[in-house]
């Protein structure tokens, strides 16, 4: 009995096994546990989120403040208002620098004086009945009664004085020089009586002159003072400049 011979591998068979076994190689170990690690993530800096913008609003115009004063609430809530006001003569001109008295209910006294516009302001005012008194050297004495009361806490009060007419005069010592620094104080009407009105006092000037205003007819008795004399009386009329002369102390 004879063999035939099987015919030798050639080098291409060669080539295959060993390409068959690499391979082999190769999926045993990158298996389970020899698994390749994923490629790292890019760091957070690099990572550009593109977020959609919010739409542009419309601006609004702010929403007016509409809270009530809280004064004049505090005034309602303690019966106190605040006064403001003008003095002013026929005309309707201010009258500046006139003395404005607020004789109120109980011992509530106020004192105001006008600025250059003739205006004047009181706060705090209990309400209630006033009699109101404006006095001045150069208008003559305005008196008044008037209620002060207001929702509002606050009330305005329009007050017209009467200018009467210029009154001029002079004060000399006993040997007829001129006195400066000398007080005269005239006499007002107060209801149907007169007195004399401190507030509407004047001071002579280096020629011992004075001026006041006083009634377009009548007599005004005017009291004349000064710290080296005795004091005197004198009388003013209208279209007439007196002179009063005031004798020296006794025993100066």
């Amino acid at each position: 009995m004879s063999f035939r011979k099987s015919p030798a591998f050639g080098p291409v068979a060669l080539a295959l096994v060993a390409l068959l076994l690499a391979v082999a190689a190769v999926a045993l170990w990158s298996g389970p546990s020899g698994a390749a690690s994923p490629a790292p993530a890019p760091p957070l800096r690099d990572v550009v989120v593109d977020a959609p913008r919010p739409a542009p609003t419309e601006a609004r115009a702010p929403t007016p403040d509409t809270t009530p004063d809280p004064a004049p609430r505090a005034a309602r809530a303690n019966g106190r208002i605040d006064v403001r006001g003008l003095v002013a003569d026929a005309g309707g001109q201010g009258v500046a620098s006139v003395r404005v008295l607020l004789n109120g209910p109980g011992d509530d006294d106020r004192t105001a004086q006008t600025d250059a516009r003739g205006e004047f302001v009181a706060l705090g005012v209990a309400t209630g009945r006033y009699q109101i008194i404006v006095s001045g050297p150069q208008v003559l004495r305005l008196t008044e009664y008037r209620e002060l009361a207001g929702d509002s806490g606050e009330v305005e009060l329009a007050l017209t004085v009467d200018r009467g007419m210029p009154y001029v005069g002079f004060v000399v010592d006993d040997a007829d020089r001129p006195l400066a620094g000398a007080t005269v104080t005239p006499t007002r009407q107060f209801g149907s009586w007169s007195e004399y009105d401190r507030d509407a006092a004047v001071t002579t000037d280096a020629a011992g002159r004075f001026e006041l205003a006083g009634p377009r007819e009548g007599v005004t008795p005017i009291l004349v003072e000064h710290p080296d004399f005795a004091p005197a009386v004198g009388r003013l009329r209208p279209a007439r400049s007196p002179t009063v002369r005031l004798a020296p102390r006794r025993g100066s």
